[in-house]
């Protein structure tokens, strides 16, 4: 049993990676082991250390149970278990193969933060994020039934371990920071090794939950608005504008699948240049509306019909005009903005029709090139810790040209999930950097202070220095460098809105009765 295992490990070394390396270079022209960068941290070394030791002592256990020196565990060592390690071993270097092929050239064997490859989320990977891993531990495990020794188990501990670290501190804050809200919505749906689990349902996919729930409000209120369409698709929904204090305005929108009403209520306090939204529990029926947000403030409102109709026009979809009659929500609306940013209150609130028949025809949104002979360049600073996510990215398509910004704040408090933004453009001095981004200068005014400064070859500790801050709407004097931040800088080219955005921006206007 224990020459049968160790031929299997080798065919799985041979297939894992030589095959893959083999398919790989003559896919890409590179064999996509990248190991550990250069000027790797303590977190990288760690996990990446404890994956080859578990993979080494699991190696060296065989070996010796194949030279007969080592002894296995008899508790573990029986018919049972050495036919359950055959199947769990042969089923796993097939799936094992398969997902790493399913891959296509996003293949890699460790992180490059300069690189960036398309991110897959479909075939296995659409069932789990890292259907690799989730092969190759049972394979793992099945080897260590063949021949169960300590050493063998001890192994598979450690490699366990390891993989635990590189996915959750070294893999999933890259991702993050590659490929933002589009992994955010990923974690969100699909879970780490096995399917629904290690869901990570913070505040990256919150915008993404947003916009998710407007087009279904959108969808209900274009088409003909009666009972019957609005029960086919939610229980309950709500969608109101209030305007508050110091120029911000609020948009707020619920709604429930469920027959008690149980759902979600989202608040986009916004201006000019910057908002805040906020998610959280509530209830929502056809007559009732209720939300506590603590020191927030509350909602808590009878739907009422206003008794008035209004005529809405739409391009997409089946285009033309709608007759709807916008409902009432008649009672409490208080907002109270953290550190006094902004305050609300309002009794009678009408339903926003004219927003949702925008948002389900199409929305804004931008784009991005990325390749070394473009000269602009896009600067990205990432922080994550626990259930706290801090980012800066800057854009700017010719030295020259001005500086395009957004930085976001995501965190929760409570059962609310919080999503603080910036966003806007400065001076091309603002964000300054060489030819090669082997350095790069950050200086931006209001509501920034302070400078940063890039420096591609230096240690982690030193790669992303200075004094930046930034006032967040509720949230003033946030930091943007320090020990924690995974900061990469690429050529860039930043693209303007696609023709589907521009249709959804376009795609209504009011026709007063």
């Amino acid at each position: 049993m224990a020459t049968l295992a160790l031929a299997l490990y080798a065919i799985l070394a041979a297939i894992t990676f030589g095959v893959r390396v083999a398919v790989q270079l003559r896919r890409t022209g590179s064999t996509g082991l990248h190991g550990l960068p250069p000027g790797a941290g303590a977190l990288e070394w760690v996990a990446g250390g404890m994956f080859i030791a578990g993979l080494a002592m699991v190696a060296l256990a065989l070996v010796l149970a194949a030279a007969g020196v080592l002894d296995p565990v008899a508790a573990l060592d029986g018919p049972a278990g050495h036919a359950a390690g055959v199947v769990l071993a042969v089923a796993g270097i097939c799936l094992t193969f398969g997902a790493q092929l399913a891959m296509g050239d996003s293949w890699r064997v460790g992180v490059d933060p300069e690189e960036r490859t398309a991110l897959v989320t479909d075939g296995p990977f659409g069932l789990v994020r890292n259907p690799i891993y989730s092969a190759m531990l049972p394979t793992i495990l099945g080897l260590v039934l063949m021949v169960p020794s300590a050493l063998a188990v001890a192994g598979l501990v450690v490699l366990f371990a390891g993989l635990e670290l590189q996915v959750r501190l070294v893999e999933e804050p890259y991702l993050l920071n590659a490929h933002g809200d589009a992994y955010a919505a990923y974690t969100a749906r699909v879970g780490r090794f096995l399917p629904k689990l290690g869901l990570l349902r913070g505040e990256g996919g919150q915008i993404t939950a947003i916009l998710a729930l407007g087009v279904v409000l959108g969808s209900v209120l274009i088409g003909p608005r009666n009972a019957a369409a609005l029960d086919s698709d939610l229980k309950g929904s709500a969608i109101f504008k209030l305007e508050a204090s110091h120029g911000y305005s609020i948009l707020g929108l619920a709604a429930s699948e469920r027959i008690d009403g149980r759902g979600e209520v989202v608040l986009i306090v916004y201006r000019k240049g910057g908002s805040v939204t906020y998610l959280a529990p509530a209830t929502v029926t056809p007559s009732r509306l209720e939300a506590d947000l603590g020191a927030l403030g509350r909602i808590s409102a009878d739907v009422v019909p206003s008794g008035k109709t209004e005529r809405l026009r739409s391009d997409c979809g089946e285009g033309g005009v709608r007759t709807v009659e916008p409902r009432l929500y008649r009672g409490t609306f208080e907002f109270h903005g953290e550190h006094g940013y902004t305050e609300a209150a309002a009794f009678d609130v009408p339903e926003d029709t004219r927003f949702l028949t925008g948002l389900a025809c199409g929305a804004q949104a931008g784009g991005e090139a990325t390749g070394p002979g473009l000269p602009g360049a896009r600067l990205r600073a990432f922080f994550h810790h626990d259930r706290r996510r801090l980012s800066l990215q800057l854009n700017k398509n010719r030295p020259a040209k001005a500086t395009f910004f957004s930085a976001t704040l995501g965190e929760r408090r409570g059962g609310i999930k919080i999503e603080r933004t910036v966003s806007g453009r400065q001076s091309a001095q603002a964000f300054e950097y060489d030819p090669m981004l082997r350095m790069a200068t950050v200086e931006l005014a209001a509501p920034f202070s302070g400078t940063a400064h890039f420096l591609r070859g230096a240690t982690p500790a030193n790669r992303w220095t200075g004094s930046l801050s930034v006032d967040f709407p509720g949230e003033p004097g946030i930091s943007l460098t320090g020990a924690g931040f995974s900061v990469n800088a690429v050529h860039a080219r930043r693209t303007g809105l696609t023709a589907y955005a521009e249709a959804g921006r376009r795609s209504s206007w009011w026709l007063p009765k």
